[in-house]
């Protein structure tokens, strides 16, 4: 199993090229996971997110977005209620990336945190204060939903 990448590492690879991520919006009962972030590299520390991280080589989104949804929140999601939703793409001084956005569904509000997060709720999709970055991640994923 790939762990973090180390910082001064991670740090010269954002210097030289877009980083490619998955950001997943998880619903559980028309209520959508966010995270409330520490500390890292792109300057999140203090604000609520959707679970996400980088996509290793070689592997797949739909293994990358499970990853990480069994990593940061204790979630395991399944085959059935994943869906790629689109791509939102962030480039500002400090980061380019490019965020595939996935939609899921947890079949249990219970979540277990890892070491990126500080807190977790399950927000109103409609009410979820987000900055623009995660506000466009939302409404992408959101698109995915079936009617």
């Amino acid at each position: 199993m790939i762990g973090f990448i180390p910082k001064g590492r991670f740090k010269a690879i954002m210097a030289q090229m877009p980083i490619l991520s998955v950001d997943i919006v998880c619903l559980n009962q028309g209520r959508v996971l966010l995270l409330k972030r520490k500390g890292n590299l792109t300057g999140y520390n203090g604000l609520w997110a959707t679970p996400g991280g980088r996509i290793f080589r070689d592997e797949r989104v739909k293994a990358a977005a499970k990853r990480i949804m069994a990593r940061e929140a204790g979630i395991k999601i399944s085959r059935e209620s994943f869906a790629v939703c689109g791509i939102v793409e962030l480039l500002r001084p400090v980061e380019h990336s490019v965020t595939v956005v996935a939609l899921a569904e947890s079949q249990t509000p219970e979540v277990r945190l890892d070491e990126t997060s500080s807190a977790y709720k399950w927000a109103d999709p409609e009410t979820a204060t987000l900055n623009r970055f995660y506000r466009q991640v939302l409404k992408v994923g959101l698109k995915g939903r079936k009617a």
